[in-house]
């Protein structure tokens, strides 16, 4: 059994304690033994009832007996080197998956993960570094919460099957001016956004929707909802809309002009493919798009 009291803990009754030391300069073969007879230093999780990290800095845990019931997690991220933490979210105790998609493709990031008792933060579990590869574009439809930057997702479009490549603009333009003298001055505005088109099939892959028995079968599947959905898109104005490109580059858009569309008759499946316009409208590098699961 343990006390804890103003950081000091106390141990009485018979205990089983497992420790790691260490010495200056390399481990004689004894020391390696003794060491490696210790195994693996298991890790922080909630059924651990004290834990305490030397590797980086002094933290410890305690989460108190096996009745101590977690209020809440508090989730941080760290990208690549940096040396900063960024807060991302904190969610109820009964949690157990969060989805975060505002990242950058092939960067690692490495999460922490705080359990909160009785309002107290105890040690948290890391994760190892984690790094993306989506292969397409992904148009985000989110909600706000009551924190700055901080968006929930509604709904997200893959722009992945039959992908075209898009071309994408920066918008900004020059007024050419003829004078009196051998050359012509030009004068650029300030506008630098990023603004272009997504085309692709507007339907989705599953591979479930094969049937054995008909022949005539698909894993692509779109329903007469699809295009009526896409189509809403263009006058949504509930949603704040945020589009991620190949390299994990997010900017706020809104989608400007008609959606368009053709649908074809591919052995008796209709097969439509759509076009979006879109203009980034605000920057979004400090932004957060979060699925609490």
């Amino acid at each position: 059994m343990s006390n804890v009291q103003n950081a000091t803990i106390t141990l009485y009754g018979s205990q089983d304690t497992v420790y790691l030391y260490t010495t200056e300069g390399a481990l004689n073969d004894n020391q390696k033994s003794a060491n490696e007879q210790l195994g693996v230093c298991p890790e922080w999780d909630v059924n651990t009832l004290f834990s305490i990290d030397f590797n980086t800095y002094l933290a410890a845990g305690n989460i108190g007996d096996d009745t101590a019931t977690i209020d809440g997690w508090s989730i941080y991220r760290q990208k690549g080197g940096e040396q900063t933490f960024l807060e991302l979210v904190a969610v109820d105790g009964d949690k157990r998956s969060f989805t975060d998609y505002s990242v950058v493709n092939n960067t690692p990031y490495r999460y922490y993960i705080y359990p909160s008792i009785g309002g107290t933060l105890s040690s948290p579990m890391e994760t190892d570094p984690i790094t993306t590869d989506f292969d397409c574009w992904t148009l985000f439809l989110v909600n706000p919460t009551d924190d700055d930057n901080v968006f929930l997702l509604s709904k997200a479009y893959d722009f992945k099957l039959n992908f075209e490549p898009p071309t994408i603009t920066n918008n900004t333009g020059a007024n050419v001016i003829t004078t009196f003298s051998r050359y012509q001055r030009v004068r650029k505005n300030t506008v630098n956004c990023m603004s272009g088109s997504l085309a692709s099939l507007l339907g989705y892959y599953d591979p479930s929707a094969i049937k054995p028995e008909d022949p005539k079968s698909s894993a692509y599947v779109e329903t007469a909802d699809t295009l009526d959905e896409i189509f809403a898109l263009s006058a949504n104005i509930e949603h704040r809309k945020f589009l991620r490109d190949l390299q994990g580059r997010l900017m706020e858009v809104e989608i400007t002009g008609a959606i368009t569309a053709q649908q074809q008759n591919y052995n008796g499946h209709i097969v439509s493919s759509g076009q979006v316009n879109w203009t980034e409208i605000a920057d979004a590098s400090n932004v957060i798009i979060l699925d609490k699961g």
